[in-house]
């Protein structure tokens, strides 16, 4: 069992960081150009729309969600009892995405549900000298370990970028909103009277 979920460990680590370095550079990328260009969207398309509305939330929900990952898997490796939680949740996460989330997440939920998934944890909390965490206070620990690291990534995240980065996609999304779909056509403008007429 302490095998497999070391390599269990090992696999959030490496999603974890494919996620955090491919969300953060997409997002580091539509601070210069619409995301939907950078995806190759067709202009108009409903996915297109959107990424131009939602992209830039879509990409921070990411860098948290994986970076979650990433701290999950670091604490399987170094055998953690608190995070035994956290991955099954992560491993949930990961069904929707067929086909190989959803075989790492049902293998992570069958080896960590499992009796020698609790054992694990159980030695664990003993190799570490803590005693073992209940269910309802392990869910709460867990619940606050990533909203903080949620917090903490959406955060750095906009550090890293910069106000001019933020203010630049900030006034894509108001210009996105205020715009409607169609285009009025703006009346004909009245001659001001007295004006000169041509002569035809």
């Amino acid at each position: 069992m302490s095998g497999q979920v070391r390599l269990l460990g090992i696999l959030h680590c490496l999603f974890g960081v494919i996620g955090v370095v491919g969300a953060a550079g997409l997002l580091g990328l539509s601070a210069s150009s619409p995301l939907a260009e950078i995806l190759g969207l067709p202009a108009g398309s409903a996915a297109a729309v959107f990424a131009g509305r939602y992209g830039t939330a879509v990409l921070l929900l990411a860098i948290a969600i994986s970076a979650i990952d990433l701290v999950t898997g670091i604490g399987l490796l170094t055998r953690s009892p608190w995070a035994r939680v956290p991955c099954i949740a992560m491993s949930v996460l990961y069904l929707p995405a067929v086909p190989i989330g959803t075989a790492i997440g049902y293998w992570g939920l069958k080896t960590l549900l499992s009796s020698g998934g609790q054992q694990w944890a159980l030695a664990a909390a003993d190799t570490h000298a803590t005693p073992a965490l209940s269910s309802n206070r392990g869910c709460f620990i867990a619940l606050f370990v990533i909203g903080g690291l949620a917090g903490c990534s959406l955060f750095v995240a906009e550090m890293i970028f910069g106000p001019e980065a933020v203010q630049y996609r900030w006034e894509r999304v108001k210009k996105a909103l205020l715009e409607s779909p169609a285009e009025v056509a703006a009346p004909a403008s009245a001659p001001t009277p007295g004006a000169p007429q041509e002569n035809k």
